[in-house]
Parts: structure tokens; C-alpha cells; sequence
């Protein structure tokens, strides 16, 4: 008789930031997706045949490993706001209106809450592009909570984004080089 070890995936709660923009310029857009870390982000995305900017032009930045499950949370469950306000994501030919994220939502996952808090440095550059609202949500998602879910290797910077016992993720960053490279590759993509 041969026996088949079964692998059990858990089901996990995936922390996901979600930002408000004042305004939502397309240079917020713009810096963000040319942003050496988030562009890696949107590249594994888009390898996988999923896109960083969903319907109504909200940017989301995660592993591609979590997309289905957070999209599908976006639809069904929506995202609220201290104020109240519960927004959704719309469907695709399903007319916007309030109740939807916009493109002035940016919603990233807890693993790159670091290389957003760096590209943030940068948004602040854009003319009057502050947040306004933010709020966090955890989405349940397939997964172990030891994961190693993304590593990344920017010009000067090594970022590692792991998943702690507790299931929380947090990202750490090495400098591999002079730390000015890195820099460098955000003036020369165009952020500011």
C-alpha cells in the first residue's frame, strides 16, 4: 500500500494597508508604479497575469500568491474606514460610484509596507498628494505563516519579506552597497 503524505496549507489573516489620497494626480501613479521596490511587485503581478491597477483605478500592491483571495475580499467584503464608509472593489463594466475604490485607494500588503513607507518619502514631493484616510484590514488567504513570500534585490538594497510566527509579515532591508545606487534608481525612474 503506498501512502500519500497530504500537504495542508492553513489559512491565514494577511494584514492590508489601505491609503487615501487627498487627491490622486497621476504622478502619485506614476511614482509609485516606477518605484524600484513596487515596480518588482507589479512586475511578479503581472507575470502572473494579474494587474497592480484594478477596475476604478486603485493600485494594489501584493505577492501574486494573495491576489485572488484579496480581490475577491475587495468585492465581497469591502474595505471601512474610521469614518464609516465601507467601499468596495467594483466589478469590471459595473458603473463607479462612491460606494467604490477610486484611483486615489492605494491598498499594499503588509510585506511591503516598507518599500511603501520609502516611496512615500517621494509622494510627498507631489503637490498637495497627502493621505487622508487610512485604514487596515486582514484578509484571510491561503498560506503558511512561516512563508518567505517575496525577495527582492534593488540596486543597493536587499529586501527580505518574510512572515513571523504571529503570521505578521514585516520586511527587512540590508544595504548591500553604497545606499546612493539605490537612490540614484529612484531619481533616474522619474519619482521626482
Amino acid at each position: 500500500m503506498v501512502q500519500v503524505a497530504a500537504t495542508h496549507q492553513s489559512r491565514i489573516q494577511y494584514p492590508i494597508h489601505v491609503h487615501e489620497y487627498k487627491r490622486h494626480p497621476k504622478e502619485l501613479h506614476e511614482c509609485l508604479l516606477k518605484f524600484p521596490a513596487l515596480s518588482l511587485v507589479g512586475k511578479s503581478l503581472a507575470d502572473k497575469k494579474y494587474n497592480v491597477k484594478l477596475y476604478g483605478g486603485s493600485l494594489l500592491f501584493v505577492g501574486p500568491e494573495h491576489y485572488e483571495c484579496i480581490v475577491e475580499h475587495l468585492c465581497t467584503s469591502g474595505v471601512t474606514f474610521s469614518d464609516g464608509r465601507r467601499l468596495f472593489l467594483a466589478g469590471h463594466g459595473q458603473p463607479l460610484s462612491n460606494v467604490h475604490l477610486h484611483s486615489q485607494h492605494v491598498l499594499f500588503g503588509d510585506d511591503f509596507r516598507s518599500a511603501m513607507e520609502d516611496a512615500r518619502g517621494i509622494v510627498k514631493t507631489i503637490r498637495n498628494c497627502k493621505v487622508k484616510n487610512e485604514t487596515l484590514l486582514h484578509v484571510h488567504v491561503d498560506g503558511s505563516p512561516n512563508l518567505l513570500t517575496s525577495d527582492y534585490l534593488l540596486p543597493g538594497v536587499f529586501r527580505l519579506a518574510h512572515r513571523d510566527a504571529s503570521g505578521l509579515g514585516s520586511s527587512v532591508a540590508a544595504p548591500l552597497a553604497d545606499d546612493d545606487a539605490c537612490l540614484n534608481a529612484i531619481f533616474m525612474s522619474g519619482c521626482v
